[in-house]
């Protein structure tokens, strides 16, 4: 096992501060920021699943961080490691999903009016932004580049939510990653942490348990306390998931049973 990489949906590796430190104590640990996030340039398009997968791909032999690895993704970065295994199974020891994208939320959960209107204020954000209007609306404050780099974090924004029915599609393709060990870190579904509608938070965590089907070699943890943003949240959990999955990894690596 040479390397636990951590790659994520937030806009920057920052996000995975709480994470990586701890991590980095028992295997090589490393994060990035995709194209357009973060430090990273802007990417070409469409800004799909296969697009990241593929670019993912790519830096890791450029980085020569050689296989297999362990991946750890959030949200849409679940779905982007989902695909990454289907592509790439011999490079791949493990996953772990932290509250993970299922490929049917489009479809099954109901958008908030922010969710509706999103492509719109982020079209709009990339015109501002260069004014220093985003920022002071306080539109720039998950991105930590210069200034004028807030743009490039809204065109990003734009092309991912405008790619996202493929990229749900891509993503709905892989239906079995076989037995590769596969942790699911869901969000605590108590009203009373974070935000959603009932109906939302029922249908999130019924999706959450569809997840598990992916591998024979899966379970499931509920993280009490936990937002969405269970790094932020509980980053304890993430490392804990982290360590149990490196120890099936290593010690029983051919195993059949999780």
């Amino acid at each position: 096992m040479h390397g636990a990489c951590d790659m994520a949906t937030l806009p920057s590796s920052n996000n995975r501060s709480k994470v990586q430190p701890e991590t980095g104590h028992s295997t090589k640990a490393c994060s990035y920021d995709r194209a357009g996030l973060g430090w990273s340039d802007l990417g070409p398009g469409p800004r799909d699943v296969h697009r990241m997968v593929s670019e993912l791909h790519d830096l890791l032999q450029a980085s020569g961080i050689s296989p297999p690895y362990l991946l750890v993704g959030y949200s849409l970065g679940g779905g982007i490691i989902r695909v990454f295994a289907a592509l790439h199974p011999q490079e791949v020891a493990g996953l772990i999903m932290v509250d993970a994208l299922h490929p049917d939320f489009l479809r099954r959960m109901q958008l908030d009016a922010w969710d509706e209107n999103m492509l719109r204020t982020a079209k709009w954000m990339q015109r501002v932004a260069p004014f220093g209007i985003a920022r002071l609306e306080g539109r720039c404050a998950m991105d930590n580049r210069p200034l004028i780099q807030c743009r490039s974090f809204w065109k990003t924004f734009t092309d991912e939510r405008e790619a996202l029915p493929a990229s749900v599609r891509q993503i709905g393709e892989v239906a079995s990653l076989g037995n590769k060990p596969l942790i699911v870190l869901s969000r605590d579904p108590d009203p009373t942490v974070g935000w959603g509608t009932l109906e939302n938070r029922r249908i999130w965590e019924k999706m959450q348990q569809e997840l598990l089907q992916l591998s024979t070699q899966s379970q499931q943890a509920t993280v009490k306390g936990a937002s969405h943003y269970i790094q932020d949240d509980r980053p304890d959990a993430v490392n804990g998931a982290i360590s149990r999955m490196l120890t099936i990894v290593r010690v029983q690596p051919h195993s059949s049973s999780f």
